[in-house]
């Protein structure tokens, strides 16, 4: 290895650098990172080192010339060592790595090994500005400039993942007036981490009610979120949502150029899961949703017929998670002469339909934004819930009734015939279906297993990890 030059990297390299500069950078990356440790790898003049010792964190460095320690405060100089990154060293770890203009310095033939080193010590993050810049009248400076895909890459296959959203927010600190003669800096910088990115989950719905955490769409995001998902839910979207990568995105059909966005979700390489409810589509459009989607959950055959045989199809009307079950079955409540409503007071519900109900010795109760516990002691306590709906999907009340093993009447408008077996829980006349069920309750009881269809309530805490697994 040829000897360092220290004539190249001489006192007129370190004699007038901007201490200010150094400062204000330090206390950027503080601000963004707020480490315990760092080390600084080609640290100059130390002057980021001794901000940072000053705020209390544990710092460490290393500069191969000789001249620069001239210039360093005395207080930094023990923490820094005179050492060369073009041979193999063994750095301790920090939690944040800087490694700014430096690697453009290095011959190319050395670059594996300063790489190595490098990333030898990165615990948590590095921060790299290695510069692309070539310059022809200094033939002897930047010796190994490399592009911003070059850098991403090498990085990438040595096991350090891209950190987009902390490089733009450094960036933005780094454009900051003081910098101004020094953009350089924010023009090459770069954040890696050590850690694997958390990967996002997009669930896009018109609207969301906290109701939710107690339905699908909740057990599927409470799924998500125990498997170290991040999940992002989002009633609006711009175009640039959909130019986006993600570990799954869940949509619904009504999605307005449903087509369109899930071919440009489907060229970023995106598996979308979309969820039918009770939207029936053309043929030729179910044709082509199949052919862009990772899976089709549908409630019904109604609902299904439209795609056939696709092989991407999976029913799936409802369920619970483990966790309510477990709950449900830790109440231990008795039933009473109470007829419930749960669910949005609406129009489209028929809420004002159950408030005309009139049975002499019976209650009325009107179940709305529960929590967990309190919803379920209500369902235990009621001898029937009821759903006048004007017209829906598969009623979420529904499968939670059936857990809790109580009986569930809804009207005809309701898009859940396949789970009811016996059609005296599934009406045209409210009013007659009420008195019949009311007049042979015991009978009904001693006859549950017999009134619904058990194979279309599950646990879906496996139906969604099949979804959100690589290998679902």
């Amino acid at each position: 290895m040829e000897k360092f030059d220290d004539q190249l990297y001489g006192d007129q390299q370190f004699c007038s650098r901007p201490k200010a500069i150094y400062q204000a950078y330090a206390q950027a990356v503080k601000e963004i990172f707020n480490p315990k440790s760092i080390i600084d790898l080609g640290c100059a003049n130390a002057y980021a080192l001794d901000w940072w010792q000053k705020q209390g964190i544990k710092i460490s460095g290393i500069e191969p010339a000789r001249a620069a320690f001239k210039y360093m405060p005395k207080t930094v100089r023990p923490f820094v060592k005179q050492l060369d990154l073009r041979q193999p060293l063994n750095l301790n770890h920090a939690e944040v790595v800087n490694f700014t203009e430096v690697a453009e310095h290095i011959n190319k033939k050395y670059e594996s090994i300063m790489l190595n080193n490098v990333i030898n010590c990165v615990k948590d993050f590095l921060i790299i500005s290695w510069s692309s810049e070539f310059y022809p009248d200094k033939p002897n400076d930047h010796i190994n400039p490399r592009s911003l895909f070059y850098v991403k890459n090498r990085l990438k296959r040595l096991g350090l993942f891209f950190e987009p959203e902390l490089t733009q927010t450094l960036k933005s600190k780094l454009n900051q007036p003081i910098f101004s003669n020094w953009r350089h800096w924010g023009k090459n910088i770069i954040v890696f981490s050590k850690i694997k990115p958390t990967e996002t989950v997009l669930i896009l719905h018109h609207e969301f009610h906290p109701s939710y955490w107690n339905k699908n769409i909740g057990y599927f995001m409470q799924t998500c979120l125990d498997h170290k998902l991040k999940v992002k839910f989002l009633t609006q979207t711009t175009w640039l949502t959909w130019l986006k990568k993600y570990h799954r995105v869940w949509l619904y059909p009504y999605e307005k150029h449903l087509l369109l966005k899930l071919l440009i979700l489907k060229l970023q390489g995106n598996k979308t899961i979309i969820k039918l409810d009770s939207i029936v589509v053309r043929a030729w459009r179910a044709q082509l949703i199949s052919w862009l989607v990772f899976k089709v959950l549908a409630e019904s055959k109604v609902v299904a017929k439209p795609f056939g045989q696709a092989k991407n199809l999976q029913f799936f009307s409802g369920g619970l998670s483990q966790k309510n079950i477990n709950l449900i079955r830790k109440l231990k409540i008795k039933r009473q002469k109470q007829i419930l409503f749960s669910g949005r007071q609406t129009y489209q519900k028929g809420i004002d339909r159950f408030k005309k109900i009139n049975i002499p010795g019976w209650k009325l109760k009107i179940a709305s934004n529960l929590s967990g516990k309190e919803y379920y002691q209500e369902i235990l306590k009621s001898s029937l819930v009821v759903l006048p709906t004007r017209g829906e999907g598969w009623p979420n009340v529904f499968q939670d009734a059936w857990f809790c093993k109580r009986l569930f009447l809804t009207t005809n408008k309701a898009q859940c015939r396949e789970g009811i077996i016996n059609q005296d829980f599934y009406v045209a006349n409210l009013k007659k279906g009420l008195a019949k069920i009311i007049n042979n309750l015991d009978w009904y009881y001693r006859h549950y297993d017999e009134l619904y269809d058990q194979t279309k309530f599950v646990q879906t805490d496996k139906v969604f990890l099949s979804l959100i697994t690589n290998q679902g």
